[in-house]
């Protein structure tokens, strides 16, 4: 099953990209406007320097807040890959698929597989969700194990490794 880009990015990804640009797209154009009317002052009241400070200082805000989206999204991933170059893996078992109604991607809601792994020493159970699906994988996992990736001392920072399955 082939992934789309929204997928792997998620909304906050998304939102940080086109944040981002507006932000840049909005630096540019205040930074041509101010230059473009400091040299034909006779076609504007007041100063012309007025476009570049607001343009340029909306830009700032989103290219801020669009960057700290877009750094949100690379800090789960880093922490996901650490989880999976430097932790320990479990075989998990899939309890199944499940609606992610809190995101809407082009009128569907993802996917997310939920498997739990029982702790031999101490009989706790663990928990844990993959990132977002397209589609429903449970029939494809139905009786097999999946690889987990904790880190030893902190079970909340997993990564569940679908790359079996999904691509």
């Amino acid at each position: 099953m082939k992934t789309h880009f929204l997928y792997k990015i998620g909304p906050i990804g998304l939102l940080g990209y086109i944040f981002s640009t507006l932000g840049a797209v909005f630096i540019v154009l205040g930074f041509v406007l101010g230059q473009v009317f400091k040299a034909f002052p006779e076609n504007m009241e007041g100063d012309p320097q007025l476009f570049l400070f607001i343009f340029a200082g909306i830009g700032l805000v989103f290219l801020v807040l669009g960057l700290n989206f877009v750094m949100v999204v690379l800090r789960l991933k880093k922490r996901r890959e650490q989880a999976r170059d430097e932790g320990i893996c479990l075989d998990a078992d899939p309890v199944g698929c499940v609606e992610d109604t809190m995101v809407t991607i082009g009128h569907s809601h993802p996917f997310r597989l939920e498997c739990i792994w029982v702790d031999p020493d101490t009989k706790e159970t663990h928990h844990f969700r993959s990132e977002m699906l397209p589609g429903d994988i449970s029939a494809m996992v139905a009786g097999e194990k999946i690889p987990v990736y904790v880190m030893r001392d902190n079970y909340r920072q997993y990564y569940v490794d679908l790359s079996k399955y999904v691509y």
